[in-house]
C-alpha cells in the first residue's frame, strides 16, 4: 500500500542505520550507543518484538515522535520532526513487515 510504501522509505531514511535493514538492531550505528560510557547498549531488535515499551501502534507512535531520552546524548533521538502522518507511515511498516505478526494488536486500524 502506499503508506506502508511510504513508511518503507522513512524506515530506511531514519531508523535503519542504528536499527538495520531488516530491524534486527545491527545498524551501522549500533555500535555507538551507550547509555553509560563505555556500555553499549544496542537498539532494539524490532524484527524479534524486542521491544521495551510494546509494539502496541500506539506505544510505537509515541516511542518514534519522543524517542528515549538519556541526558545529554539519547538512546534514540525524537523524530518529532516528522508529521504524524509520516510516523504513522512508519508504524504501518513497522507492524507489516518488520515486527512479528500480530504484535501490533488491533490498534492501528484505528489511526488515521
Amino acid at each position: 500500500t502506499p503508506l506502508i510504501d511510504q513508511g518503507r522509505e522513512l524506515y530506511a531514511a531514519n531508523c535503519a542505520a542504528c536499527h538495520g535493514d531488516s530491524g534486527a538492531g545491527d545498524g551501522p550505528g549500533a555500535a555507538f550507543i551507550e547509555d553509560f560510557p563505555g556500555h553499549l547498549l544496542p537498539p532494539a531488535n524490532l524484527a524479534a518484538g524486542e521491544v521495551k515499551a510494546g509494539t502496541d501502534a500506539v506505544q510505537l507512535y509515541y516511542r518514534i515522535a519522543a524517542g528515549i531520552p538519556n541526558g545529554d546524548a539519547p538512546l534514540m533521538p525524537s523524530f518529532n520532526y516528522l508529521t504524524p502522518e509520516e510516523i504513522w507511515a512508519l508504524v504501518a511498516y513497522l507492524s507489516a513487515e518488520v515486527l512479528p505478526r500480530g504484535s501490533t494488536g488491533g490498534a492501528l486500524a484505528a489511526t488515521p
